[in-house]
This record gives C-alpha cells, sequence and structure tokens, in this order.
C-alpha cells in the first residue's frame, strides 16, 4: 500500500489550532463488530468531530481517485490557508465474508475502510479498542520461580573432574562458564568442590 504526505509551507497556525482541538476530541467506540472484530464506524469519527473542528478553524476534506487504483486522499485544512493532507493507495483485499459482493460494493467497503483510519489518524483520533495488539489474548503470566539448584553430588564430581579441568586449562572456559552450565541442569559445585577444581586447574597449568 503506498502511501505520501503533503503539506503547505508554513503550519504555525494550523498546528496551534489542531492542539486546541485536540483537547477537546474523544476517542471513537468500537461498537461494531464484523470481520471477527470490533470497530468504530467513520460516521462516528466525523459525528465526533463536526462541531468541534469549525471553532478553531479546521476542517477536512476527503477525496477518492483513480481508474484502476483507488486513490483515498484526506486533507487537514485551517482558515490561514495552511494544510496537511495523506494519500494513499486502496489495498487491493478481499474482505471476510465478501463473498456475493459485486466489485462496486467490495469498492465502496474498501474506500470507507481507508477514510476511516485517515480521517482518524490526521486528527489524531483513536478509538477505544481494549486489544489493539492481541496482548488481551495471552492471560498475564507470572514468571516461574526457579527450582533452588541441587549441591553437585561428590561421586559425579570425581568423575567428571579430569575433564572440567581440561576444559578450564585447555579451552580456557572460567569457572563462572562451568557453573552456568551446571546451573542450567539444576546443579551448583559447592565450594569445596570448586577449590579443588580450582587447585587442580592450576596444577594442570604448570
Amino acid at each position: 500500500m503506498g502511501s505520501k504526505m503533503d503539506r503547505s509551507e508554513n503550519l504555525n497556525e494550523l498546528f496551534k489550532a489542531l492542539s486546541a482541538a485536540q483537547g477537546e476530541l474523544r476517542n471513537a467506540k468500537c461498537d461494531t463488530k464484523a470481520h471477527g472484530y470490533s470497530y468504530a464506524k467513520l460516521v462516528q469519527y466525523v459525528d465526533i468531530a463536526k462541531p468541534i473542528l469549525p471553532k478553531h478553524g479546521l476542517c477536512v476534506t476527503q477525496l477518492v481517485s483513480g481508474e484502476k487504483d483507488i486513490v483515498v486522499t484526506t486533507l487537514l485544512g485551517h482558515s490561514s490557508g495552511q494544510w496537511i493532507s495523506t494519500t494513499a493507495t486502496v489495498p487491493d483485499a478481499v474482505l471476510s465474508g465478501g463473498a456475493g459482493k459485486n466489485p462496486v460494493q467490495l469498492g465502496g467497503v474498501k474506500v470507507t475502510y481507508m477514510r476511516r483510519y485517515q480521517y482518524g489518524a490526521i486528527l489524531g483520533m483513536t478509538d477505544n479498542a481494549e486489544d489493539d495488539d492481541a496482548q488481551g489474548l495471552v492471560a498475564p503470566s507470572t514468571p516461574p520461580t526457579p527450582a533452588p539448584l541441587a549441591d553437585y553430588s561428590e561421586a559425579k564430581f570425581d568423575a567428571n573432574v579430569v575433564a572440567w579441568t581440561d576444559a578450564l586449562v585447555s579451552k580456557k572456559m572460567t569457572i563462572d562458564q562451568l557453573c552456568n552450565q551446571l546451573a542450567s541442569v539444576g546443579c551448583a559445585l559447592t565450594k569445596r568442590q570448586v577449590h579443588l577444581l580450582n587447585a587442580s586447574a592450576r596444577a594442570r597449568a604448570q
């Protein structure tokens, strides 16, 4: 979906008016359900903004053009002559449940879809959707409490001390790295085992 922005040379008066208007605009309410989700209709955005924009010298106009590709342009203007606009090509998509609709009907649906998003975006409006990023589909989870590490058994220590000593010396592994590997399987060396392993590595290195 291609899109572009355009604007007048100066924007100070428009932005001043838009800032004041945004202090009065409220969010639209997602009270329409279709295609598997809830959304606010375009007319709701217009009804919210219509009594507020003129008080601040603002207006919104939307134009539809194009022959092969449908293009929607939304322009926000100010009484000073300053303006900003956004233009986008409507994506060629088939809506869920659109079977049986003729191309003109589908085109109207797509235009309304784009107008709604552009209208809200150019005024800084949004809707009150509670789950706009699907976070509500997953219940918040509490990180599991890690199980306490068990002391590494003396038998396993004696069986592995030669290989560990070799790793500490030839592979330049640190004691911390070794302890982290053991911690990943729920085990920890005792202070005595760490001392013996260090002594063994120093002796091997000499």
